[in-house]
């Protein structure tokens, strides 16, 4: 993956995102599988489902991370909203490590990863 890929990557992720305050709020779900084999190295990967509100029929934006590592989960009750920050850092030579994910409202999560893949988003969100 080029380098002029990877920055159309990283606009529409940034693009979606930028909506993700206001529509995608609520953390729906937090899922954490670790992969095993030689090539995985045990690492581990993150999915988040954020929800706009508690409707069924609400827009869900579908988050994975791969390769997370120096995951840091804080506290969960009482978390009335989730607002991500991808930023990258590619620029820091770190094997493997392209980007630094935090929570800006509570922080709740914190870690760094090697690629972040949108895999839903649906109703007001199309993707």
């Amino acid at each position: 993956m080029g380098p002029r890929h990877e920055s159309q990557i990283e606009d529409a992720l940034q693009q979606v995102l930028s909506k993700q305050p206001s529509q995608f709020r609520f953390l729906k779900e937090l899922l954490i599988r670790r992969q095993f084999g030689a090539e995985s190295r045990n690492a581990l990967q993150l999915r988040l489902v954020l929800v706009g509100d508690a409707r069924p029929e609400a827009p869900e934006l579908s988050i994975e991370f791969e390769n997370v590592t120096d995951l840091k989960i804080g506290e969960t009750n009482g978390i009335e909203a989730v607002v991500l920050a991808v930023r990258p850092i590619r620029e820091r030579g770190w094997e493997d490590l392209n980007y630094r994910v935090t929570d800006e409202e509570n922080g709740l999560l914190a870690f760094f990863c090697r690629a972040v893949r949108l895999t839903g988003v649906d109703a007001a969100g199309r993707r």
